[in-house]
């Protein structure tokens, strides 16, 4: 008799696609926060309220994005508007010191 072959390691199950749009919740993300910030600074009432109108609108964003990171259906579009907001602060933060470094010459 003939034992059969021995067993190789076993591979392991691929990870699950994302489902949802990664590509559309980096847009979404960073258009969401350059209006958000953009309608902050040209109206009147980001002098009134000392600026905390601004955090509100983003707290939700990244709440919004955590809660579509944990339900898998959507966690690509989540995980998109969390990068998107991580691009739009950095780019945001980029500008910001250029325009101040610029207007210290």
């Amino acid at each position: 008799m003939t034992d059969p072959p021995p067993m190789g390691p076993v591979d392991p199950p691929p990870p699950p696609e994302l489902r949802g749009s990664r590509r559309l919740g980096i847009i979404l993300g960073v258009v969401y926060v350059a209006v958000v910030v953009s309608v902050n600074l040209f109206t009147p009432v980001l002098q009134t309220t000392g600026g905390m109108l601004l955090l509100v609108p983003l707290v939700v964003l990244v709440v919004a994005a955590v809660v579509l990171v944990a339900i898998p259906r959507t966690a690509g579009l989540g995980s998109g508007l969390l990068l998107g907001f991580g691009i739009a602060l950095l780019v945001g933060a980029g500008v910001c010191v250029a325009l101040v470094a610029g207007l210290n010459r």
